[in-house]
């Protein structure tokens, strides 16, 4: 009984294209969004050599049913179709066609946070390509490599805007970012685009990409969203802009929402070392630390200007965002960072009242030691005083410490200061 065949097998592979969002995160960001300030930027990004064109802002704003309004801070500041014929992107992808494809177009999106984010449009030019592509996507070796090729290209963008923003800050003022410490390339998501399947083997071969079983029925422009790899039905073989727009908006989010993981990661490991460390030392780690978690107090905000921005989604991008929210668990993110950030602020607060306790029972140490002195300080003072003042018939605290020696007097203060720290210690 022969073997049958694998879909790498079949006779004619159907036709896929790739289209790939990959999150940076940077250091500095701009002030709050402004006209100004977005044509500051835009006319500095045009005169660089690597941005071919800026695409149309005509989609943003409620222009017509075909445009959205989104709030600033997932507005783009700029949006860029980037030279892929550039020296340094060229090489970058120098190692597309060992996987079956070619680059076809390079995007970019600027925000005001200090996320941007690199979509490129990747497809095989040939029957030979087409072959290997998909040999590649059954295999699972095209995911590795789109993340490494894609994390180069990352790094030369990091570059380019960072040689950007060193011309901007001398005519807008940059600020630090809050949400990563250094530059970073975050990931690469895939979305895969192939025809609706003609054949039941055809439909397991395009339904091996995001891992599941065909269903029974299928049609054209259906999305079917997963955490990893999104797989769009499209006989055109494109990504609609109404997709495209749709992702670069919850990538942008997503990518804010690791980057605050990563923050809060950061500030529980320097919670637990706070252990370790004296009281003087652990009181600047722990103003250090409620500096960071001010910073990540913002992501409530940022969770309502996301909400803001969903509802003014128009048409077909409004379920498409929805979809992707529940394909990957965008609410239950959230929920579990703000849970985080609670219980945080929480062991802050606990660090913060063990430390005021202990300064509080210093202060209270001082001021017992400073009552004991000045007790003895009085006791002296009346004796001295009791020696030289006139006695008459009239009896008063003088003439009681006339009958003392001041050894006794004294002795009697010292004998009162150490029953006030007994007492002192007794209630602490």
């Amino acid at each position: 009984m022969s073997a049958s065949p694998s879909p790498s097998a079949l006779l004619c592979s159907p036709p896929v294209s790739i289209v790939t969002y990959t999150p940076i995160a940077l250091t500095r960001k701009f002030s709050a969004l402004t006209p100004s300030l977005a044509s500051k930027v835009e006319e500095v990004m045009h005169s660089q050599d690597w941005v071919l064109n800026q695409e149309s802002k005509l989609d943003m704003g409620y222009v017509s049913t075909d445009s959205d309004l989104l709030s600033p801070m997932f507005t783009p500041l700029v949006k860029l179709e980037i030279d892929r014929e550039s020296p340094a992107f060229q090489h970058a992808f120098s190692t597309l066609e060992e996987i079956g494809l070619k680059l076809q177009g390079l995007n970019l999106r600027l925000y005001q946070t200090g996320i941007a984010t690199l979509q490129a449009t990747l497809a095989p030019t040939s029957e030979a390509q087409l072959t290997v592509c998909w040999q590649k996507i059954e295999n699972r070796d095209i995911e590795q490599r789109l993340s490494l090729i894609l994390q180069a290209a990352g790094g030369v963008m990091i570059n380019v805007l960072n040689t950007s923003f060193d011309t901007l800050s001398k005519r807008c003022k940059l600020l630090t970012s809050e949400l990563t410490d250094s530059d970073a390339v975050l990931w690469t998501g895939r979305c895969y685009i192939t025809r609706v399947p003609e054949s039941t083997e055809e439909a397991i071969q395009a339904f091996t990409i995001i891992h599941e079983c065909p269903p029974t029925d299928y049609e054209d422009n259906e999305a079917f969203f997963r955490s990893g790899n999104c797989l769009f039905l499209n006989n055109d073989i494109s990504l609609s802009l109404d997709n495209r727009r749709v992702l670069f908006l919850l990538q942008h989010y997503n990518a804010m929402l690791y980057a605050y993981q990563q923050s809060m990661s950061s500030a529980y490991h320097q919670l637990q070392s706070l252990k370790a460390l004296s009281s003087s030392r652990r009181r600047k780690a722990l103003e250090k630390l409620i500096q960071r978690m001010v910073s990540i107090r913002t992501l409530e905000y940022i969770r309502l200007e996301f909400c803001d921005s969903l509802r003014g989604l128009q048409g077909s991008r409004k379920p498409l965002a929805n979809a992707l929210i529940d394909a990957w668990e965008i609410n239950a993110v959230e929920d579990s960072l703000l849970d985080r950030a609670a219980y945080i602020n929480n062991a802050i607060s606990s660090y913060e009242n063990q430390l005021n306790r202990a300064i509080n029972k210093s202060i209270e140490v001082i001021l017992m030691l400073i009552g004991g002195i000045s007790l003895v300080d009085i006791t002296n003072n009346f004796v001295a005083a009791s020696q030289s003042v006139k006695h008459d018939s009239t009896w008063g605290i003088y003439d009681i410490f006339s009958l003392m020696s001041s050894e006794n007097t004294v002795n009697l203060a010292l004998i009162a200061v150490l029953l006030m720290a007994l007492l002192f210690a007794k209630n602490k």
